[in-house]
């Protein structure tokens, strides 16, 4: 089944058919990198236009993954630091803070369970 057939994954280095979508990776990376990095978070990203639209990933001031190509509106995948990533498609102004998932991620309860 493909979950997403708009979208490809990076899955170890190659481009894939998505295995997860978008907002399970960013809770499973948001729960791995939440105690390392300072301002974790799942952001949801929009368009040049500056509506947002159905996809989130997770950013910190310090790392951005971002696995995905999604073919129908030209965005390219990135994992890795945020001060090597494209600005305009990872720099301000190109997402907005989902707070209500953060918040609900960042529950002990919760978390554990990813």
């Amino acid at each position: 089944m493909i979950l997403m057939p708009n979208a490809k994954q990076v899955i170890d280095g190659k481009l894939s058919d998505v295995e997860e979508i978008c907002v399970v990776h960013a809770a499973r990376t948001f729960r791995a990198r939440k105690s390392m990095d300072t301002n974790p978070q799942i952001v949801r990203m929009r368009e040049g236009g500056g509506q947002p639209f159905a996809h989130w990933y997770y950013k910190s001031n310090e790392w951005i993954d971002q696995p995905y190509v999604i073919l129908d509106r030209f965005i390219e995948p990135y994992t890795g630091p945020v001060d090597r990533a494209n600005p305009l498609l990872y720099g301000e102004g190109t997402f907005i803070p989902d707070i209500e998932i953060t918040n609900f991620l960042s529950r002990e309860d919760i978390s554990s369970r990813f």
